[in-house]
């Protein structure tokens, strides 16, 4: 879905950007809804950036797990504000049973590179708290993730 709406957004079908993806996700089982590995990035490069890794809410909930959803409206938030986004947004789902976080959505400035640190974490067991306690460099947009979760 998500691959064939980035398409449809006048991206060639041969791109050779998408090639790395294509070759790791052959073999890649499917987790996401997304038709894509469970942490395999999906990112849109567009103004706003969009990107995405992991479960969205409902396949969270349509399997069962009981989840943590953080949802911000982040366009009020320094890293937003020095870039004068009009949309600056995350969604964090973190699975409370194990504090692992299982989806990551972010649309805004350099949210198609955050998504890699979300992706990082999902594939290393890396937890919410882990992540949140993290020391970033300060003015980045990675030192926003501790106010995500």
């Amino acid at each position: 879905m998500f691959m064939s709406a980035a398409m449809q957004c006048g991206t060639p079908r041969n791109f050779r950007r998408w090639r790395p993806m294509r070759a790791a996700s052959s073999g890649a089982t499917s987790s996401t809804g997304l038709g894509i590995g469970p942490t395999m990035v999906a990112s849109l490069y567009s103004i706003p950036a969009v990107a995405s890794v992991g479960m969205t809410e409902a396949k969270a909930r349509e399997q069962g797990l009981r989840i943590r959803v953080h949802v911000n409206d982040m366009q009020g938030w320094f890293s937003a504000r020095t870039y004068a986004e009009a949309v600056a947004w995350s969604k964090i789902i973190v699975d409370e049973s194990t504090d692992r976080i299982v989806g990551a959505h972010l649309v805004g400035h350099a949210g198609e590179e955050l998504v890699h640190i979300f992706a990082l974490a999902m594939k290393h067991g890396i937890t919410a708290r882990g992540l949140s306690e993290m020391v970033y460099g300060f003015p980045t947009f990675s030192a926003d993730i501790r106010n995500m979760m």
